[in-house]
């Protein structure tokens, strides 16, 4: 089989999307899937550094040490509702995003907002 790609962090770009920035987001498919909440990340992580970490641009997310060298950077398509903390990712992406578990466990997730 191929190697996986060894992405360190996970970066979704919400700008544009009016996204409300929150103590704990979420991430779906655009199926309904849940692939990312507060529930995937471990306790002492939550503790020391939230769920996850915003920045207003992708280049300051990108040279964040949260994301490491080598972040997967995913587009999200929308939000939930108006004014939610629930961002909607492509289907063609959720395996990217699952391969990431113990990424996603340590909480090395930014959202790029505006």
């Amino acid at each position: 089989g191929k190697e996986p790609d060894l992405f360190t962090g996970l970066i979704l770009n919400a700008k544009g999307l009016g996204f409300e920035p929150a103590l704990a987001p979420s991430v779906v498919s655009e199926s309904g899937e849940k692939l990312f909440d507060v529930s995937f990340v471990h306790q002492d992580v939550l503790a020391k550094s939230g769920v996850v970490a915003y920045a207003d641009t992708l280049d300051k997310a990108q040279k964040d040490k949260r994301s490491g060298a080598r972040p997967l950077v995913i587009r999200a398509l929308r939000t939930i509702s108006p004014a939610s903390s629930d961002l909607v990712v492509p289907d063609k992406d959720v395996d990217k995003l699952k391969s990431l578990g113990g990424i996603l466990a340590a909480g090395k997730v930014l959202v790029v907002i505006d």
